[in-house]
């Protein structure tokens, strides 16, 4: 479990108006040190957002990597982002279909990885269905 805030809950606007009437936005700072400026500033805003934005318990499920991504998956994918970035960069004609063809190579990758890894885990549970 995990603690979190439930930041969708929070409504700026009702937390802008509650920040501009509390002590951080007064005139009274001036005569403050740093360190009481400091410790003002975390407990004005730990107490805002825990009355506009409470913490909840979360239940964190840690999913397992897929177990075909091996490492030419990986640089693959790298390649396919880089050549996105140089067509965003440059909006060149060249470069899309580039990036385009690295996709489709990228997906096919991906099926044949898939298929295999399953293919290999069915025919090794060949005579035990308990296991498959």
């Amino acid at each position: 479990m995990l603690q979190r805030r439930a930041w969708r809950r929070l409504s700026l606007d009702a937390f802008a108006s509650d920040l501009q009437i509390s002590a951080l936005c007064q005139d009274s700072l001036a005569d403050m040190s740093v360190n009481a400026m400091a410790s003002l500033y975390e407990s004005i805003l730990t107490g805002l957002l825990d009355h506009h934005c409470p913490s909840v318990l979360v239940r964190h499920k840690v999913q397992p990597m897929t177990p075909w991504f091996d490492a030419e998956c990986r640089t693959t994918r790298r390649r396919v982002r880089a050549a996105e970035r140089r067509f965003k960069r440059t909006y060149l004609e060249t470069n899309r279909r580039e990036w385009m063809v690295k996709c489709s190579e990228l997906r096919a990758l991906y099926e044949l990885k898939n298929s295999a890894y399953w293919q290999n885990e069915i025919a090794a549970c060949v005579g035990d269905s308990q296991k498959l």
